[in-house]
């Protein structure tokens, strides 16, 4: 096996003497043995920004921003990337964007913005710049100046996917719940891939009380994720909720049969997806609480003994937007 420390120094030196072809292979080649990548993927990353390739350093800086860095290290790495880029002939306009794209992989939205702003000041449309500033005063908490950018830049291209999921997902967050079912079903007719946009649209539906409607949409999901437990248990809640405990039936017993173990992993307090109504259908073929209830009169003998206190709940810990933005 090489010396790392010596080949480290080696590649070092190729970097410090602007030789960034030979520094990078060497730079790899100390990558895929089995060290400390915090050491070795800011020179991957900057020899790639010295030679302007600006597609070759993308898997690399995906996973240092993965890496458990400090806050200095953050800061040190962007104050040597923004002195490459500078040194760079590229123009004032992409030399911004990749400034706040940096920015924004490592959650410094609020100082992404001038850089953004920087950017529309030359392109005012630029509808991928346009969605960056809407993603950044989406994450700084700014939801009304968000979504009119989202809705902007839908007014610019009809076709543009990530607008339309974050416009029908801050809509979904202030419950404008039939404006986020159809913006949910735009974003929903370019990409169809994301489950996660699907479960959310369909929530649209039964909240905005269309609840055929979120049935028919749970059926076209479950043709492209066929038999997904969530889905199954989103199609199992909307029958429950609209008391139809005969098809309620049918998908308990679905869930059952695609998932032979998960019933015994319930009872045995290994899984939390399932509810005791689908339980009971399985075992008993009717809901939970068909007349027959467990605790009767003394549940409520219970609660003399428990204080308004025990019923508070920290909403602030709720992640209601499970979201990927991919920048790069």
């Amino acid at each position: 096996m090489l010396n790392f420390n010596e080949n480290l120094e080696e590649a070092r030196k190729s970097y410090e003497d602007g030789e960034y072809d030979k520094a990078l292979n060497q730079f790899i080649n100390l990558y895929n043995e089995d060290c400390d990548k915090t050491q070795i993927l800011p020179y991957i990353i900057f020899s790639y920004l010295y030679q302007g390739d600006f597609v070759g350093l993308v898997k690399y800086f995906e996973e240092y921003t993965d890496l458990d860095i400090s806050d200095e290290e953050i800061k040190n790495f962007l104050n040597t990337s923004f002195s490459i880029f500078n040194s760079l002939n590229i123009n004032e306009f992409s030399l911004n964007v990749n400034k706040a794209q940096f920015l924004i992989k490592f959650e410094y939205f609020k100082p992404a913005l001038k850089y953004l702003d920087n950017a529309l000041a030359i392109k005012s449309k630029d509808v991928y710049v346009l969605n960056l500033k809407a993603f950044s005063l989406y994450n700084l908490g700014h939801f009304d100046d968000s979504l009119k950018l989202f809705s902007k830049v839908t007014r610019i291209d009809n076709l543009n996917y990530e607008a339309w999921k974050f416009k029908a997902q801050i809509l979904y967050v202030d419950d404008e719940d039939e404006k986020a079912m159809k913006a949910f079903q735009k974003a929903l007719s370019i990409d169809c891939s994301d489950i996660f946009v699907w479960r959310e649209f369909i929530s649209s539906c039964v909240f905005s009380g269309h609840l055929r409607k979120a049935i028919k949409e749970c059926n076209n999901a479950l043709k492209i994720f066929p038999n997904d437990l969530d889905l199954l248990l989103d199609k199992f809640d909307i029958y429950m909720y609209d008391e139809n405990f005969k098809q309620a039936k049918i998908v308990a017993d679905t869930v059952a049969r695609e998932y032979p173990n998960i019933i015994d992993q319930y009872l045995a307090g290994e899984n939390d997806k399932l509810n005791d109504d689908l339980i009971s259908f399985v075992l008993e073929g009717k809901p939970y609480n068909d007349g027959d209830y467990i605790f009767e009169s003394n549940f409520f003998d219970d609660l003399d003994d428990v204080g308004e206190d025990d019923f508070d709940l920290d909403f602030d810990d709720l992640d209601l937007n499970q979201i990927f933005f991919d920048f790069l």
